[in-house]
């Protein structure tokens, strides 16, 4: 259980990062790179993943 937490923040900013990631593809396939990173940073905020773990400020919460 105390490693399920310890790994839980990695976890969460690689699923951002795949979400980001899925993102960019689509907007690849619709040969708007902007619109795939938009796509992806919205994916990735509508599922919290990666929130309050990087510490950048964005998607950051008092949890």
């Amino acid at each position: 259980m105390v490693n399920r937490f310890r790994n839980f923040g990695i976890g969460r900013k690689l699923n951002m990062g795949l979400a980001v990631a899925l993102g960019v593809a689509l907007g690849i396939a619709l040969d708007n790179f902007l619109i795939g990173l938009v796509l992806g940073i919205a994916v990735a905020a509508g599922s919290g993943s990666g929130a309050g773990t990087d510490n950048d400020g964005i998607g950051e919460s008092d949890e």
